[in-house]
């Protein structure tokens, strides 16, 4: 469904980050909003990065940040942020 060739991949500090098209991410938040059957999601990818508390984006209507959790990788690498949300469509 999803190509490689819309990802871009870079290499820094002996980790590999992969950045997805703004497309791609739209998309996504566009079908996860239709999943009805979701409580929680955990994503490495924060769906809203400027969200403010009146926030009228289709992805934050469904869907509420609980809370960021830093998991470790390896010895060596950076903490990676996981991003927790709750579904609304489940109150």
């Amino acid at each position: 469904m999803f190509s490689t060739e819309m990802a871009e991949t870079s290499l820094s500090d002996e980790t590999t980050e992969t950045t997805f098209s703004s497309e791609m991410l739209e998309h996504v938040k566009k079908q996860l909003c239709t999943m009805a059957d979701i409580r929680l999601l955990l994503s490495l990818q924060n769906f809203c990065p400027r969200h403010r508390l009146l926030c009228f984006n289709p992805f934050c209507l469904a869907f509420t940040l609980l809370k960021v959790v830093g998991v470790s990788r390896s010895w060596k690498a950076r903490r990676q942020s996981v991003f927790i949300y709750k579904s609304t469509h489940n109150e």
